[in-house]
């Protein structure tokens, strides 16, 4: 077949008892990427240096994988839009609290299992809207921070860091770290588990001494959390709601802005019942 750089093949395989197609597209790449988006569409990009027989065999070892990834978005749970009307499920560090709205006064405070929003009595659910998010964006600077001191403290060898934190909307990412050792933050973590959060925050201060995702990161982000794994598995399948695009949890989300360096690297970025979830590997010499 010499479809290269051309349309996309349409191919088939399976794992155990379940058939899936995918779309092949070759092109001028040096990594090969798989994604099963939540429409349970398969895609795959590939080096169109490599031979067919290379590229297929790479998809045949991870058959187990897209199956996981299908079956787990099969599971998963659809969320209807906010409106910020009373009643509704709110998540914050990984808990469901009930929107509740009382028309005096002004403020948002978690009262029992309540998110409690304090408007004038005029007040549509725009304002409401407004208060929540504002609250979010509050509450993001203070959680990130304490929890950064406290892995700090914690994890030997995180300590004595030099770093700053940024916390900032991104409809990409977690996370990410600049060379100098500036830390960006999206305040939507605030919706996942805290052991969440701390994984994103550990995996973005391992950046701090490691920039790349060379297999020296990966032994580093090892030592300061044996199970950093088991976190980002847990992350992967947290189903954050969206927040008119103010809160909403990054599309195709992962930790980093650095490309991969390592033989293979998996990231699953799939967050919830509208994200992707990606495997991405880069070949050498193959």
């Amino acid at each position: 077949m010499t479809h290269r750089g051309g349309s996309a093949l349409r191919m088939s395989s399976s794992w155990g008892e379940r058939t899936f197609e995918y779309s092949l597209q070759l092109q001028a790449r040096r990594d090969l990427v798989i994604t099963v988006h939540p429409d349970l569409c398969v895609e795959v990009l590939a080096p169109e240096s490599k031979s067919l027989d290379v590229v297929l065999g790479r998809i045949e070892a991870k058959r187990s994988w897209i199956a996981r990834q299908l079956r787990e978005f099969e599971g998963q749970q659809t969320f209807a839009p906010h409106r910020f009307v009373p009643g509704e499920s709110c998540l914050y560090l990984g808990r469901q609290y009930r929107l509740r709205v009382e028309r005096t006064g002004q403020g948002v405070a978690l009262q029992g299992g309540r998110l409690v929003v304090r408007v004038s009595p005029k007040a549509g659910p725009e304002r409401v809207r407004e208060a929540v998010v504002g609250w979010y964006r509050h509450r993001a600077r203070d959680v990130f921070e304490r929890r950064a001191q406290r892995l700090q403290r914690e994890i030997g060898l995180l300590s004595g860091l030099e770093w700053t934190l940024r916390v900032r909307q991104m409809q990409r990412r977690w996370g990410s770290c600049t060379a100098r050792g500036t830390i960006t933050l999206n305040p939507a973590l605030l919706q996942v588990p805290p052991s969440c959060i701390d994984y994103v925050i550990a995996h973005e201060l391992v950046h701090v001494l490691e920039p790349r995702h060379s297999p020296r990161f990966f032994r580093l982000l090892g030592r300061a959390m044996p199970d950093w794994e088991k976190r980002k598995g847990r992350l992967a399948g947290v189903a954050c709601r969206g927040w008119d695009e103010v809160l909403h949890a990054p599309e195709d989300a992962k930790c980093c802005s650095q490309s991969a360096s390592a033989v293979e690297e998996h990231r699953a970025r799939a967050v919830g019942s509208e994200q992707s979830a990606v495997c991405e590997w880069r070949a050498r010499g193959q």
